[in-house]
């Protein structure tokens, strides 16, 4: 375009010396460049708005090197909550007397069908109790973890922190401590063990305090409540 625009630029001024001239050689006496030049002007101002008919595109260039990473957004606003969940189904065990007895988990047959074992869990405690159903003698009884090495504890009289000499089957079994003299009493295993000085025990029929504290190697309980009643009454119902 550019070129294009020389060539008429030349060809005017051309044009223009030769006019220049017979303006001369008209008017000798007068301004003749003037008039040149203003018939220059005339011309660039044509040729400044010459539109020229545009050639073909031409091919497109490379492409240009990935630019800088700009800086992370800010955070948009959170959004609405979403609707609640429904309840999760789960079925209960329950005795005689209308007591929860727990989540059910499972029930099994022992005796050729004539003993039947459930068990429950307890969320608020987070541990498992079993009950062991005999429909000849139409009783239902309390499993625990048993006793049969006693439990132990820091104080005098059955108080304090209790522990266990034995290591746990279970981190959720429940450990029982009554007798005809003793209300019952609920614990479970704490996750904690080491040298424990104690200075009373209960045997399995009454609690007893050491002549002197013992030293000895032991597993930590945590003292439990339950959400029934012993002695549970028959029959239990699944509902």
């Amino acid at each position: 375009m550019k070129q294009t625009k020389a060539m008429v630029f030349g060809f005017s001024l051309a044009l223009l010396l030769f006019i220049g001239n017979l303006t001369i050689a008209a008017n000798p006496n007068g301004e003749p460049f003037k008039a040149v030049w203003q018939a220059i002007s005339d011309l660039q101002n044509q040729i400044n708005i010459i539109e020229l008919t545009p050639g073909p595109q031409g091919p497109a260039g490379p492409q240009g090197p990935q630019g800088e990473k700009g800086e992370p957004g800010t955070d948009g606003q959170d959004g609405a909550q979403g609707l609640p969940g429904k309840d999760g189904l789960s079925v209960h065990l329950f005795d005689g007397n209308n007591q929860d007895l727990g989540i059910l988990l499972d029930a099994d047959l022992y005796n050729g069908g004539i003993t039947r074992q459930f068990r429950t869990y307890l969320p608020d405690e987070n541990v498992i109790v079993s009950f062991f159903l005999t429909h000849q003698q139409r009783k239902v009884q309390f499993a625990d973890g048993g006793v049969s090495s006693g439990i132990f504890f820091e104080g005098l009289n059955c108080t304090g922190n209790p522990s266990f000499r034995i290591p746990h089957s279970s981190p959720h079994m429940v450990y029982r401590m009554i007798s005809e003299t003793i209300s019952p009493r609920y614990f479970t295993f704490l996750n904690d063990e080491g040298d424990i000085l104690t200075k009373s025990y209960f045997d399995g029929a009454i609690c007893q305090n050491f002549v002197s504290p013992q030293l000895q190697y032991g597993y930590a309980l945590r003292e439990i409540s339950i959400p029934f009643t012993e002695p549970i009454a028959w029959p239990l119902e699944i509902r």
